[in-house]
């Protein structure tokens, strides 16, 4: 996930994945690494999202922070 040379497609796979792991703190470490590292597509951030509103009230307050951290990055790189 921390990885920065993955395709978009990859990248959304990896976050539709991450949904199916069990653990919120793995899937909350998962999604952090994916904001860190990576523009996302409409898609790629639905599906974020979706695995965001999964989580519990704590891990999903870290992983929504980072994609808004992740999107004022990328939007300032622009």
């Amino acid at each position: 996930a921390k990885r920065t040379d993955l395709s978009e497609d990859t990248v959304l796979q990896l976050i539709r994945a991450a949904q199916a792991i069990t653990s919120q703190f793995e899937r909350s470490e998962v999604l952090l690494a994916v904001a860190g590292s990576h523009q996302l597509s409409r898609e790629a951030r639905d599906a974020y999202i979706d695995a965001a509103e999964k989580l519990g009230d704590h891990e999903q307050g870290r992983v929504l922070s980072a994609l808004v951290r992740n999107e004022r990055r990328n939007s300032v790189a622009r």
